[in-house]
C-alpha cells in the first residue's frame, strides 16, 4: 500500500507515483511525475476533478 509522503519508483527510476497536494490545501491528488526533475512537473493525475481528503 502507499500513503501520503511515500512514493513508488518505476523500475528504471524515471517516474515516481505518489500523493501530493497543492498549496496549503488538505486535499490530495494521486499522480505520476519525473523522479529526477527538481521542478513540480506532474505528468499524470488520477483524480484531477475529485480530490481526496
Amino acid at each position: 500500500s502507499i500513503s501520503f509522503g511515500k512514493t513508488l519508483v518505476s523500475k528504471g527510476g524515471v517516474f515516481e507515483l505518489g500523493f501530493f497536494s497543492l498549496g496549503s490545501t488538505t486535499k490530495h491528488y494521486l499522480g505520476i511525475w519525473y523522479k529526477n526533475i527538481h521542478t513540480d512537473r506532474v505528468v499524470w493525475v488520477a483524480n484531477h476533478t475529485t480530490l481526496l481528503s
